[in-house]
């Protein structure tokens, strides 16, 4: 109900409607075989999706707390952005816009995906390319402007391919988390740059793996 659904019924039809079976008859493994978006996620399977991470943590990912404060950013938005051409063409605007601003290099880079993998489609996730803003900088018509409100995030530094990258935001959400005391705040999770993606040659990547969170709420 808190998510705006009138009464128990109707959320059960809604979720029939969309993966064919009752909320009853769910499972993590049913959900990724019986499905009926599993054919749109399908292309998603090459990148590892669905399998927890190895509790072991053969990474060595650490996840550490991090206060960030609010930042303006300019961005720009691709939507299908597992289409490589798409998202690099994406990145090259807001590229050729922050240098025309006098801002590449030095700021900071940021990627904020929108949507979940597991269940979402290629073709419909959403992520944003980020330049964070310096103070008073004024930006023109050419991209969009936004705000990274100020939170707490649990961070996990990935120096590796997007395999490596996936498992470590899934040691995140499946190995940290539910024993961190912390829950995540509804906000979207970022990959801040510690390199540039054009310097390793988009085959390798240096990222902070940042999930916002709050502490749990007890009930």
């Amino acid at each position: 109900m808190r998510s705006g659904f009138a009464s128990s019924s109707d959320f059960s039809r809604a979720f029939k409607q969309t993966y064919g079976f009752s909320p009853r008859g769910f499972s993590r493994d049913r959900l990724l075989q019986e499905s009926k978006i599993r054919q749109d996620l399908m292309a998603n399977a090459w990148y590892g999706f669905g399998k927890l991470p190895d509790p072991r943590n053969p990474d060595r990912f650490r996840v550490r707390l991090v206060d960030r404060p609010a930042q303006r950013i300019a961005y720009e938005r691709v939507i299908g952005s597992f289409d490589w051409q798409r998202l690099l063409a994406g990145f090259d605007r807001l590229m050729a816009w922050g240098r025309r601003r006098g801002l590449v290099p030095g700021t900071e880079l940021i990627g904020r995906p929108f949507d979940d993998l597991d269940i979402t489609p290629m073709k419909k996730f959403r992520v944003d390319w980020c330049l964070v803003l310096p103070p008073g900088h004024e930006a023109d018509g050419d991209v969009s402007i936004g705000l990274i409100p100020a939170n707490r995030f649990a961070v996990a530094h990935c120096a590796g391919d997007l395999h490596k990258e996936d498992r470590a935001w899934k040691h995140l959400f499946h190995a940290w988390l539910p024993g961190s005391g912390y829950e995540p705040t509804g906000e979207p999770a970022m990959e801040v740059y510690r390199r540039s993606p054009v310097e390793l040659g988009w085959k390798t990547f240096d990222n902070a793996c940042c999930l916002p969170v709050r502490p749990l709420r007890r009930r």
